[in-house]
């Protein structure tokens, strides 16, 4: 066996270990899920994760405390089952994050459903709380390319793809393609013909 190989033959058992080892802390963790290292967790007892689901190196998952509901509640973020996450890919929730079954977010992603506030000129940006949260749903079947942000009250339907450095502001119908920022439609299925049909760039629904 040459250096390549053992070092594969490390990797995958240091992939297993950390993935029992993170898997553990949890809300829900399916078997057959796979979680490389190095990952950031916010909050892990809030995440929860489907049978089958990859999780790449660099991925931050984290769930913060809403400011804005009386007392305070933290965000949860779902995974679907057989969901494959790239490598760095954000996924923040203040309040609910949602992605279905067997969706492929690509590299550098960033999904949120909360941004920063700054309406109080007396303190900086940073000082000031985040926005109230609106929950984002990706559905089943969707791809998302390298570096597309999905913003807050943000639903991508069923089978839509999303590409490479989209900002996804509005809601995308099932069944899309949509490119851009921000983000229009330029494809949908059509069921009656069976066909892709091409479209003049439309705004994402809502």
């Amino acid at each position: 066996m040459n250096c390549f190989g053992v070092y594969r033959k490390f990797r995958e058992r240091w992939i297993r270990a950390h993935t029992w080892m993170v898997g553990g802390s949890l809300g829900a963790c399916g078997g057959g899920c796979r979680i490389e290292s190095p990952i950031l967790l916010n909050r892990p007892d809030r995440v929860f994760v489907g049978r089958g689901a990859v999780i790449c190196a660099g991925a931050m998952l984290s769930c913060i405390e809403n400011e804005k509901r009386e007392g305070g509640s933290v965000g949860e973020i779902h995974i679907g089952a057989n969901c494959h996450i790239r490598e760095n890919v954000q996924i923040t929730a203040a309040g609910s994050v949602h992605i279905g079954e067997k969706v492929g977010i690509g590299r550098n992603c960033l999904v949120s459903d909360h941004d920063h506030g700054y309406e109080d000129v007396g303190k900086f940006i940073m000082d000031n709380p985040i926005t109230a949260p609106r929950p984002v749903v990706i559905e089943d079947g969707c791809f998302l390319g390298c570096a597309v942000r999905v913003a807050p009250g943000v639903r991508i339907g069923r089978n839509s793809l999303v590409g490479f450095g989209a900002v996804v502001t509005r809601d995308i119908p099932p069944f899309s393609v949509a490119v851009g920022a921000p983000a229009r439609v330029v494809r949908r299925y059509n069921f009656e013909t069976g066909r892709w049909e091409s479209r003049a760039a439309e705004p994402a629904a809502g």
